[in-house]
């Protein structure tokens, strides 16, 4: 099946192909043979799917978009300061072999003109070092055409007037005839339309190739190149390319184009005719179509992020998982307001996080506990991580405590907040902790039937009997109490311990509810009829009052107070919950 950015792509290179101006390089004589048709795309993502069009597995010479990968490795090996010293990052504003140099620094002015990317492979470890740096970045190790690198240097007199030069002014330390064997030989490996769009893959996903998983720059090096590409990648076309494409890119003489959208793709064209500029014809109206139709430009007006906290809420309305008793319901609701949940969805960027920031203090003065739900967020941009210090020290100053809920663990630890994995978790800690305060938690010690809460109002004399008529079974940790499917003839009173009413999901279980002592369940199909709806499971080693419905219709035949208490009871909690629910529901629909 066809998806839909191949239709895009296959759409978008039949309007290019008809673009036939331009020639192919000439200058030297091994690039003269190309075919001026050739014309081949692929697109790799960051997560290593890869689209193909034309001519993609065309075998080529990378020529100048070799620079900067080259100028990556020289980045990793010397690190930017000594880096720097030998070559700038000003754009010239002059053909890409122009002999000029900034004889203010005494350095080329960066390294995307030829000048500048003989002095960076002045800077690399020879031939096998290139070639195991490119190797990762390629995916597989890349050969050398022979006819092209003699080519290259039989006709690189104005490379070596360059380097020369370079050597005069004592730019140069290395030797220059070794300097320019190596740029040659850099700039005469084979490579397809698919290996360059690996290649800038590499570079979009922060340095790791994304089909070995294996790095071949450090993220914070792959910030200066894709910098560097962005300003002088293009040469003398560099300003309007940025202007009409806006992506960081690198073109080459044998008709490559090389364009990178950061965190998404790496997108690489072919086709040998080249416009004055030597740039690709075809390759530059390529990527200036894909811009224009997916708003690709880096400084298209990115998404507002005033809707970052999706929805604000306290826990007096909304609960956990947790069932609990309508006496301990009455007090969360009396207690709840001062846990306050703020719930954040898509990307939490420098904006979006200084908005979150103006959120919570909003917030902060009246929450004990304010929880941060980051269940919808889609991604943590590296802008975010300072202020996101920074509310964490807002909390510090601040009486209120910090908990996230489905957060990543670098997250947690900026705030330093208490980390939960999901908001149902982190609101059941919270209420656990209030009622512990309030003195309405259950200890650990078995709790008498008669304070199972759908047995309240049953006459004291009339307890005994029923407890007689009902045995006890204790229930280890994980032990299934009843399945889904299962016959529903008993009514279950847990008086120690807790349990978890599970839902199957494959091979798991999904936590639907957790009961404590003092609940019933399986009531509801026992007393009116069915199988059991879902399963339960003990969360800890529990204790059940088990009373079969045909004890309970012998007992109720004799006295039939038990049964109307009992149906009356559970009709109550099942209002009672109701009420709660629709509290919710209103509150999530805010």
């Amino acid at each position: 099946m066809q998806l839909p950015l191949d239709a895009e792509l296959n759409a978008i290179f039949d309007e290019v192909a008809g673009m036939d101006a331009g020639k192919v390089a000439d200058y030297i004589p091994a690039l003269r043979e190309a075919n001026p048709d050739w014309f081949g795309v692929s697109l790799v993502t960051v997560d290593s799917h890869r689209y193909d069009v034309g001519d993609s597995e065309q075998s080529f010479t990378i020529q100048s978009v070799s620079k900067p990968f080259a100028y990556a490795m020289a980045l990793e090996k010397h690190g930017i300061d000594a880096v720097l010293q030998r070559v700038g990052v000003e754009p010239s504003g002059d053909p890409f072999n122009s002999i000029e140099f900034d004889m203010t620094t005494r350095r080329p002015y960066n390294p995307m003109v030829n000048a500048g990317a003989i002095m960076t492979s002045s800077l690399l470890d020879g031939a096998a070092a290139v070639d195991v740096g490119f190797a990762r970045f390629a995916g597989r190790a890349l050969k050398l055409d022979e006819e092209v690198f003699q080519s290259e240097s039989d006709s690189g007199d104005r490379n070596r007037a360059i380097a020369y030069l370079m050597r005069n002014f004592g730019m140069l330390e290395a030797e220059v005839e070794t300097t320019l064997q190596a740029y040659f030989r850099q700039c005469a490996l084979l490579v397809d339309a698919r290996d360059l769009a690996t290649m800038g893959a590499t570079l979009a996903n922060r340095g790791v190739n994304p089909m070995t998983g294996e790095r071949a720059v450090s993220g914070v090096n792959v910030v200066r190149v894709l910098s560097a590409m962005s300003t002088c990648g293009m040469y003398d076309y560099a300003g309007e390319w940025l202007y009409n494409v806006g992506l960081p890119a690198k073109s080459g003489v044998s008709g490559a184009v090389l364009a990178v959208m950061p965190g998404q793709f790496g997108l690489a064209i072919f086709s040998p005719r080249l416009d004055s500029h030597g740039n690709s014809v075809r390759g530059i109206g390529f990527c200036k179509a894909v811009s224009e139709r997916f708003s690709l430009h880096l400084f298209s007006p990115a998404a507002v992020d005033h809707s970052v906290v999706r929805r604000a809420y306290g826990g007096d309305i909304v609960r956990s998982n947790r069932h609990r008793l309508a006496f301990q319901d009455s007090a969360l609701k009396r207690l709840g307001s001062t846990t306050r949940v703020l719930e954040l969805q898509g990307q939490l960027r420098f904006g979006s996080c200084e908005v979150l920031s103006r959120a919570i203090a909003a917030e902060l003065d009246d929450a004990e506990v304010m929880i941060l739900d980051f269940r919808r967020v889609s991604a943590v941009g590296r802008s975010a991580s300072k202020l996101l210090r920074a509310i964490g020290e807002m909390f510090e100053k601040s009486p209120s405590q910090v908990v996230v809920a489905a957060a990543p663990r670098e997250v947690a630890e900026s705030l330093g907040a208490l980390s939960f994995d999901a908001l149902a978790d982190a609101l059941e800690w919270r209420e656990d902790q209030l009622l512990e305060r309030a003195d309405l938690e259950p200890g650990p010690a078995r709790i008498p039937l008669a304070d199972v809460e759908v047995l309240h109002g049953v006459d004291a004399d009339l307890l005994p009997m029923i407890e007689a008529a009902g045995t006890y079974r204790r229930y280890q940790h994980g032990e299934m109490i009843f399945n889904a499917g299962d016959r529903a003839d008993r009514i279950y009173f847990l008086v120690e311990g807790r349990v978890d009413v599970v839902l199957v999901m494959g091979e798991t279980f999904a936590r639907a509810t957790t009961l404590g002592p003092g609940a019933t369940f399986g009531e509801m199909a026992a007393l009116y009829g069915g199988a059991r709806s879902a399963g339960v499971r003990a969360a800890m080693p529990s204790v059940c009052f088990e009373l079969e419905v045909a004890e309970l219709d012998r007992l109720s035949r004799d006295r039939p107070g038990i049964s109307l208490q009992l149906h009356t009871n559970i009709g109550r909690a099942l209002a009672n919950r109701v009420g709660q629910l629709s509290d919710e529901v209103a509150a999530l629909r805010q």
